[in-house]
């Protein structure tokens, strides 16, 4: 699943992409540097905020169980970075990133293992699972033989994402807000810095 922040959205924005354009050309500046700028800022906070409205990273972090750390849903998240030739930022998650189930707090027993990899959900048994040479890892036979072996793995958080009620339907509007936000931010800055080269910057 891909998510992309392009030129064409900020250019849906209206006044926000209007007031850099114009700022941009008083100060002398190349758009599509400034806007790659902005686009690569506005897929981050996409990605990820801990503001309203809450980044992708943190709707997952509802959504999976609490032994699921911040840093192992951030690197099933992966970003293609604008540039100044190719105005699109790309946030992607793949069906084929699934996590571990072993990252789900397993608990192993004579009876297998289980473990708990959605919120919303009770722990789930694994009857022939085992510990993996007691590295807390979650592994089972393939077949009544000792090898080959299967470590299991967990929904990926594209299929989280899109199958969640809601989500993606508003994932257009947290883009177009951090775009306009982005934009004002950007403009901010450039501001910032023409003032420090005629030396009144704060």
């Amino acid at each position: 699943m891909e998510i992309n922040v392009n030129a064409v959205t900020a250019n849906d924005t209206k006044d926000g992409f209007a007031k850099l354009a114009k700022y941009v050309e008083e100060i002398g500046k190349k758009l599509p540097n400034e806007m790659s700028a902005v686009l690569n800022k506005t897929a981050t906070k996409v990605a990820s905020s801990t503001k309203q409205p809450k980044g992708i990273k943190q709707e997952l972090q509802k959504l999976y169980a609490s032994g699921f750390k911040a840093g192992d849903i951030a690197r099933l998240i992966q970003r293609n970075k604008a540039s100044k030739d190719h105005l699109k930022a790309v946030i992607k998650l793949k069906r084929k990133n699934r996590p571990s189930l072993s990252l789900f707090k397993p608990s192993f027993t004579k009876k297998g293992v289980t473990y708990r990899m959605l919120r919303d959900e009770g722990r789930k048994r694994i009857p022939s699972g085992f510990d993996y040479k007691k590295k807390n890892l979650i592994a089972r036979r393939a077949t009544k033989k000792r090898v080959p072996l299967v470590f299991p793995k967990g929904v990926s958080p594209a299929v989280l994402f899109a199958g969640s009620s809601g989500l993606m339907e508003k994932t257009p509007l947290k883009i177009k807000f951090q775009l306009i936000t982005q934009m004002e931010e950007r403009i901010k800055f450039l501001q910032y810095k023409e003032a420090k080269k005629q030396g009144v910057a704060k």
